[in-house]
């Protein structure tokens, strides 16, 4: 995978370019992509947060992203856009790079 694949959030053209839900996640070992449907009307954040947040090794003190994917959780409200959700995907994989050297 390249990075700029990794810090982007592809549109769906069919649906006139809105972009997909989603946050790419970094794990110790994994890539890892949680979606749900497009950004639109019935769009759920906090459902994307949540399968993170419940992993067994999720901690929301490891870096800032990890952080506001628990105040998704805790505020039970979509928030956030695009850009932010890419900011929080790069901001882990940084911090989890980081930490293997």
């Amino acid at each position: 995978m390249i990075f700029g694949d990794y810090t982007s959030v592809s549109p769906v053209i069919a649906t006139g370019g809105r972009a997909i839900v989603q946050l790419k996640y970094t794990l110790e070992d994994e890539y890892w992509f949680v979606r749900n449907g497009l950004r639109r009307g019935n769009y759920d954040f906090v459902a994307v947060c949540k399968q993170i947040a419940n992993l067994e090794t999720f901690n929301e003190r490891y870096c800032w992203g990890d952080s506001y994917i628990k105040t998704v959780v805790d505020e039970n409200t979509n928030k956030g856009n695009p850009s932010v959700w890419t900011s929080i995907g790069v901001n882990r994989h940084i911090v989890v790079c980081l930490e293997e050297s």
